[in-house]
């Protein structure tokens, strides 16, 4: 199974290789972005765009990422929680258990009353 996955990987990146090899005229064409406000106007330096594509890649990947990250967060605060309930349910019920084996043991028989030494009822 390894084996096959290692295969299944490099024929992905093969695969990725000969696109950007196939488009590489467009890829390394450098562009710039520019932003003209009223008051204010920035423009980018000139980047290839394989760059521009990749950082709005990471971006994607972050926006995805962040909301799944806090939702782990909140999930392990909830399990830390329950397993904190969970021992003390248990030690609960362990003090419990005990309790009740002490009070289902048998109790010592009584001795029987010894007969008088004249054959007399002491009664």
């Amino acid at each position: 199974m390894k084996k096959i996955k290692i295969g299944f990987w490099l024929i992905v990146i093969g695969l990725i290789a000969l696109v950007i090899y196939q488009n590489r005229d467009f890829i390394f064409i450098q562009h710039h972005f520019g932003v003209d406000l009223l008051f204010v106007s920035y423009q980018t330096p000139e980047w290839p765009n394989i760059v521009i594509l990749l950082g709005f890649m990471v971006v994607g990947f972050l926006a995805a990422y962040i909301p799944g990250l806090t939702h782990r967060f909140r999930s392990n605060k909830t399990v830390k929680e329950l397993n904190r309930r969970l021992k003390t349910y248990s030690d609960k019920i362990n003090a419990l258990e005990r309790e009740l084996n002490t009070l289902k043991k048998p109790a010592p028989p009584e001795p029987e009353p010894e007969p008088a030494p004249d054959g007399q009822d002491t009664a």
